[in-house]
């Protein structure tokens, strides 16, 4: 009864809302597909907070603050977002619109952190990262991010930025691009869409690339540019374990051993394996 916290969680247009205790018990979760983060949506998240904290077992007990999981860049020096693909742009008419509202809303200390950074910390707290010294979560869905652990805590860089592996630069298939423009699902959607006339889903590629060839080695391929990229992180920081996250996942294992194929060239040894936490890592770690 001493107090409970509220995670929203915004990524890879699924709206997740989360009540939790002090001893990281949930106590209600809510969550809703979306196709855009919009100021209209913002509020449905408001008043769905407001609904479950209007529930009688928490009528005595205090709401002690909001963690708010975003997409995106956050500057842990100023709380501001940059602009994310996933939002809408009037969302950032005014600085830190978000947290301003639910501060104005319910009246809490109200935090904005990277979704990935959250899922970094939750991978170390009960997933594969806990217990290593240096590893790297590396999130592959409509976006690229990723968190990296380094001497046993969190490196966010002087402000924030630090881990977004999906804004490295790379090649692939001749074009030099940065990462998340390639190997994101948003980029394969975007070109298998492309090259077969019509606009492709995700689940539709997971199911192509069962069956279909051209979809299978197109994605295979970009497995193999992710990492080629990762290997020089490996080179660089000599870290011991890469935890990959996402629906990236629906592409199983082959995807995995491409990805860790090219992990292993390093003279730094690496494991790479899929993530047991999936999305709820970034709520563990809230």
């Amino acid at each position: 009864n001493f107090g409970v916290i509220v995670v929203v969680s915004l990524a890879d247009y699924v709206a997740k809302v989360v009540v939790s205790d002090m001893k990281m018990n949930v106590t209600d979760s809510v969550e809703t597909r979306v196709d855009k983060y919009d100021i209209k949506m913002l509020y449905e998240l408001v008043l769905t907070v407001k609904n479950l904290l209007s529930s009688p077992k928490y009528r005595d007990i205090p709401l002690l603050g909001i963690d708010l999981s975003v997409p995106g860049k956050v500057n842990t020096q100023t709380g501001e977002l940059q602009l994310s693909p996933q939002f809408d742009k009037d969302i950032f008419s005014e600085k830190n619109a978000i947290a301003n509202l639910f501060k104005k809303q319910f009246g809490a200390p109200v935090v904005m952190t990277n979704d990935i950074n959250l899922a970094g910390l939750g991978e170390m707290y009960d997933g594969l990262l806990k217990g290593v010294e240096n590893g790297m979560l590396v999130h592959v869905d409509e976006g690229v991010g990723g968190a990296l652990i380094l001497n046993g805590k969190l490196f966010v860089g002087s402000q924030g930025f630090g881990g977004e592996v999906g804004l490295m630069r790379t090649v692939f298939r001749g074009k030099n691009d940065y990462l998340d423009e390639f190997v994101s699902l948003r980029a394969i959607k975007d070109e298998l869409s492309k090259t077969r006339g019509t606009k492709l889903k995700t689940q539709d590629v997971a199911e192509l690339y069962k069956t279909e060839a051209d979809v299978r080695s197109y994605v295979n391929d970009t497995a193999v540019c992710l990492g080629s990229v990762l290997k020089d992180i490996v080179e660089l920081l000599n870290i011991s374990t890469i935890v990959l996250s996402g629906r990236i996942e629906q592409f199983g294992e082959r995807y995995l051993q491409l990805v860790a194929a090219e992990v292993s060239k390093s003279i730094n040894s690496c494991n790479v394996v899929y993530s047991k936490l999936g999305r709820n890592a970034s709520v563990i770690g809230a």
